[in-house]
């Protein structure tokens, strides 16, 4: 497929840009709907929901992330997916994610503020997503 028929496409937390490359397709998990974006795709934001995103890169292979609830932006060919947390499949330690999740349900039981249970559950959330992504 010619350079100039890809999207640019970028994976962004606030601590770095996990992804940065060309590809024919991406899939997101949008909050009302999981969609998909191709070139010459129409200017789109939505938010997201917790879930995989799948870039089919320039190379025709395939690159898996877990991503938290975010927003994604696509403008000329450009797709930008904006979240707090994200990792490649590639990245999954299971032994590291689950000792975080056993300390996040315990941090959950001694927690007593509201936002601090919600961030609490929404990082565990995203802790059980990247513990059952290698099944895809």
């Amino acid at each position: 497929m010619a350079d100039n028929k890809m999207l640019l496409v970028e994976i962004v937390t606030p601590q770095s840009v996990i992804f940065s490359g060309n590809a024919s397709s991406v899939a997101v998990p949008g909050s009302q709907s999981p969609f998909q974006v191709l070139y010459n795709h129409a200017p789109i934001v939505s938010s997201l929901d917790p879930g995989y995103v799948k870039i089919n890169n320039e190379n025709n292979s395939i690159n898996w992330f877990v991503v938290s609830s975010g927003f994604t932006e696509v403008k000329d060919n450009k797709v930008s997916v904006l979240v707090e947390r994200a990792l490649s499949f590639e990245e999954i330690d299971q032994n590291k994610l689950t000792k975080e999740l056993e300390l996040l349900q315990s941090k959950k039981q001694d927690a007593k503020i509201e936002s601090e249970i919600a961030t609490i559950k929404s990082d565990i959330a995203f802790v059980e997503l990247c513990l059952n992504a290698k099944g895809r």
